[in-house]
């Protein structure tokens, strides 16, 4: 058995007044930033060169489930709301989409293209600069439940991942290309392009890792001890995984053999959001993981860091 590893972590900041939903690195150019997005409807903007928080914006009333970076727009999710496009320095509201999705699915964009979810299993596919939409779903001999995830791919495809048990391969036009079936309640997922694997974390006992090859297949599996995975990030070179459970701990496990390597106790309640740092960090190193919660804190964890950075 893998026992818990201590410290806990290497830093914790204060993300915000409220629990903590999502969090967004800025690593562009000489940029080292994380954007906070909490219950409360705030977004706190925190620099980690100088370890301090450097503005926050009251966003909304709801709960900010995302926060995006696209080109020139910064875009904020707003719980059962609205999809809001900001300007650079997030002072004005450029245009704002309305959406009928009620759960914690968060959107995701790539290139031209932003994919938020919709009620009843259906997403829409936007263009951010022709503002043309396309609404996808309903494809499936059973009911595929809600959209409980979104990741979005190269040549214009996005995986989606469903209530009902299923992963989704579709492209923009809305065609679907492949599936497969997961099992347990689907919660999260996360996917590493240089190997075209990913992992899906359940409601239960089960981690599932997929390849997509000509399709969508199961490739391997993990038990864990205790039920429920609520957030993933995979590293960019696709050797190790970590997963943020609903027991609060934190845990590391190699991509390849899912077998676990460590567990940080990190909080005594579920893990919200997780973010590998894919450079190195003035002060803290390579391949940080950013862990968020509700305990209002955002903190830093750097196992494997070294082995990562080879």
């Amino acid at each position: 058995m893998v026992k818990p590893t201590t410290p806990s972590s290497i830093y914790s900041f204060r993300g915000g007044e409220s629990l903590v939903h999502c969090l967004l690195l800025d690593l562009n150019g000489s940029k080292e930033v994380i954007y906070v997005g909490t219950n409360d409807g705030c977004v706190n903007i925190w620099d980690l060169k100088i370890s301090r928080t450097i503005n926050s914006v009251k966003i909304s009333n709801e709960p900010i489930l995302a926060v995006l970076i696209n080109g020139n727009h910064f875009i904020t999710q707003e719980k059962g709301e609205c999809i809001k496009f900001w300007d650079e320095e997030m002072k004005s509201v450029i245009k704002q989409l309305s959406y009928d999705y009620v759960g914690f699915c968060k959107i995701v964009s790539r290139g031209d293209y932003l994919v938020y979810p919709l009620s009843e299993g259906r997403f829409t596919v936007y263009n951010i600069k022709t503002e043309v939409s396309k609404v996808v779903g309903f494809k499936f001999n059973k009911k595929p439940g809600e959209v409980m995830c979104l990741f979005c791919l190269e040549n214009d495809k996005v995986l989606v991942l469903y209530e009902g048990g299923f992963l989704a391969l579709w492209d923009f036009d809305g065609v679907k290309l492949s599936e497969c079936e997961i099992g347990d309640t689907p919660m999260c997922m996360d996917f590493c392009e240089a190997t075209q694997e990913g992992v899906v974390g359940t409601s239960g006992l089960t981690l599932v890792k997929f390849k997509l090859d000509e399709g969508l297949d199961i490739a391997n599996s993990a038990q864990l001890t205790n039920p429920g995975v609520s957030a993933l990030a995979v590293h960019k070179s696709g050797r190790i995984f970590v997963a943020g459970c609903w027991d609060g701990s934190v845990k590391y496990f190699n991509m390849s053999t899912m077998q676990l390597l460590a567990v940080i106790t990190s909080r005594p309640s579920p893990i919200q959001s997780l973010v590998f740092s894919h450079k190195t960090l003035s002060q803290w190193g390579p391949a940080v993981v950013f862990v968020a919660g509700p305990d209002q804190k955002v903190s830093l964890c750097n196992l494997y860091s070294k082995e990562l950075s080879e």
